[in-house]
């Protein structure tokens, strides 16, 4: 809905056209679910497969890809867009349960 209410007239135009910059910006915000849709299939192979070092290993670099994204978010939107809480608290919840084990 958001790139839908973008004026065409205001995106740069990225190799002749303004719609080829929306379209991939739209392909741009897909694939990022789908990347963190990844993520999540990763958590939930780490929280059943038995503890390991290189488990631990694994889920450090997730939660700190979480941490690292929320803080960018953050950075980026000032504050204002919700997803940096969203982000920290995935990556506050993996931590934990890393530590847990």
């Amino acid at each position: 809905m958001i790139l839908l209410r973008l004026a065409p007239e205001a995106l740069p135009e990225t190799l002749g056209s303004s719609a080829f910059t929306l379209q991939g910006l739209r392909l741009f915000w897909h694939l990022v679910s789908v990347a963190w849709w990844g993520f999540t299939a990763l958590l939930v192979l780490l929280a059943s497969m038995p503890a390991g070092d290189d488990n631990r290993r694994l889920g450090w670099g997730i939660a700190l890809t979480f941490l690292a994204s929320a803080g960018v978010s953050c950075v980026i939107s000032r504050g204002k867009h919700f997803s940096w809480r969203v982000l920290l608290i995935i990556a506050g919840v993996v931590w934990l349960g890393l530590s847990t084990n």
